[in-house]
């Protein structure tokens, strides 16, 4: 792995950890429940299993993602009409950890520094800045998750 992706790696191990917190005990009605128009925790772990498979595959690595057939690429949660159990969504996630390290551990400073080509807000052109782009995705969908842990009536997900 090249040093300037260390850090990213390591965020993204620790997110590893956050993510079984959030789906820990999680219980049918809480892991579909909308509060208002917001995401529930169904459609916030799919998309984090599928982004990263995309990491994966944007790293240059090969994955498929298990949850694709209940995703399909959405983007908006109107746009899936069944979920995975939290179960299923967490097996696919403990299945692309060691596959996503790899990818990571693959990457050279020359990749890092090429222009990313991807329409993300990012604080640059480069891949590398695109990498720190979706660790901050990331980060963001797991505090969407420990939040609506809490509003579904469940208590503050612990780190495991």
């Amino acid at each position: 792995m090249h040093d300037r992706l260390e850090t990213i790696a390591a965020t993204l191990r620790s997110n590893e950890q956050v993510f079984r917190g959030a789906l820990a005990d999680v219980t049918d009605t809480a892991w579909l429940h909308r509060s208002g128009e917001a995401n529930h925790l169904a459609f916030l772990a799919t998309h984090l299993v599928g982004a990263r498979h995309y990491v994966v595959r944007f790293t240059g690595g090969t994955s498929t993602d298990p949850l694709e057939v209940y995703h399909g690429g959405a983007r908006n949660i109107d746009q899936i009409d069944r979920f995975p159990s939290p179960q299923e969504t967490l097996g696919a996630w403990n299945e692309v950890a060691p596959i996503l390290q790899d990818a990571l551990d693959a990457v050279t400073g020359e990749f890092l520094d090429e222009d990313s080509g991807v329409p993300f807000p990012t604080p640059g052109p480069t891949r590398l800045d695109a990498l720190i782009f979706l660790a901050q995705h990331e980060a963001y969908h797991l505090g969407q998750m420990g939040l609506l842990r809490r509003i579904s009536g469940l208590p503050a997900a612990e780190w495991r």
